[in-house]
């Protein structure tokens, strides 16, 4: 999903060594954008926050630029979003005794 909204870095390979190059920019500008300015509203809180996700941020922040950061984190919030979208997910709201999948956002009975 990444790679479909273009927050991935385009590659340039010249013999041996491959180079990273700025994101592409490719598919749906304006989910890309806010994506962008998501991660970048919530990257102080995240950084200043201890779970894996601040441990990440925190010490990326050292290695690298911010806006590369807030690519960065936006790359993994895309990645997160796309993989909670498409794993099937039991629901209990369904009905008394039965339950449901939540797949895509859309509920199936099981």
């Amino acid at each position: 999903m990444a790679a479909w909204l273009g927050l991935v870095p385009r590659q340039q390979t010249t013999g041996s060594r491959p180079r990273l190059l700025g994101i592409s920019k490719r598919g749906n500008r304006y989910l890309r954008k806010h994506l962008i300015h998501g991660a970048r509203s919530v990257l102080p809180l995240l950084a200043q926050g201890g779970g894996p996700l601040g441990l990440w941020l925190a010490s990326l922040l050292v290695r690298a630029h911010k806006n590369k950061v807030v690519v960065a984190l936006a790359n993994k919030l895309a990645r997160i979003s796309g993989k909670r979208s498409f794993v099937p997910r039991l629901h209990e709201g369904c009905g008394a005794g039965e339950g449901c999948w939540l797949v895509s956002g859309l509920l199936v009975r099981a």
